[in-house]
């Protein structure tokens, strides 16, 4: 009975011993996100980053042309209330007096939602820019690759334009010599390239 006892207790530690030796297991390789290493390594991963340049926000795509706060809304909200025909009766921010005065102060919504997510969106068409570049181009052919970097760049181009009818100074005001918002040609990845 002993014997038994000591046979079973040592199968026991040895089938643990095998099972726990599986190093694989250790540092699985995700299944629902995509390196970026491997982001513009085929074509439907190349349009799938290109539409993420227009697609709205949700939990896993954050900025893009369509966001609620930039022009899925916000950005046209706030063009409207700057407008002739609007009378802002209340002096909240919720109904965007500040935006309606033309004195929103930096932590204003108006200034700390339209400009985060337009500078995300640009980022995000910054780092497609460098993606292709890198490689996406030869993997989707030279046509469409210059289809694709255009588009990016216009997207960039109009949200630009729109922070500079919001932020920038008038050209009067010093013949253009001001600068009006800041150019971000390269994109951001993590926080250790923030310059």
């Amino acid at each position: 009975m002993k014997k038994k006892i000591i046979y079973s207790a040592a199968l026991c530690v040895l089938s643990w011993g095998f099972s726990a030796c599986n190093r694989d297991l250790l540092t699985p390789i995700p299944q629902t996100s995509v390196s970026d290493a491997s982001a513009f390594s085929t074509v439907n991963r190349v349009q799938t980053q290109l539409l993420s340049l227009y697609g709205s926000s949700n939990s896993t795509n954050i900025g893009g042309l369509k966001d609620g706060n930039l022009y899925g809304g916000r950005y046209v909200i706030y063009g409207d209330i700057r407008g002739e025909d609007f009378i802002n009766e209340t002096g909240n921010l919720i109904t965007g007096s500040d935006v309606w005065a033309e004195n929103p102060t930096n932590s204003a919504t108006a200034v700390t939602t339209l400009w985060n997510y337009a500078y995300l969106t640009i980022n995000k068409c910054n780092i497609f820019l460098d993606g292709m570049a890198a490689g996406g181009t030869k993997v989707v052919g030279a046509d469409l690759g210059k289809q694709y970097i255009a588009e990016a760049k216009l997207i960039r181009g109009l949200v630009y334009y729109s922070l500079l009818q919001f932020y920038a100074r008038p050209y009067a005001d010093g013949s253009g010599s001001k600068p009006g918002l800041p150019l971000r040609l390269t994109g951001i990845k993590g926080l250790a390239s923030r310059t």
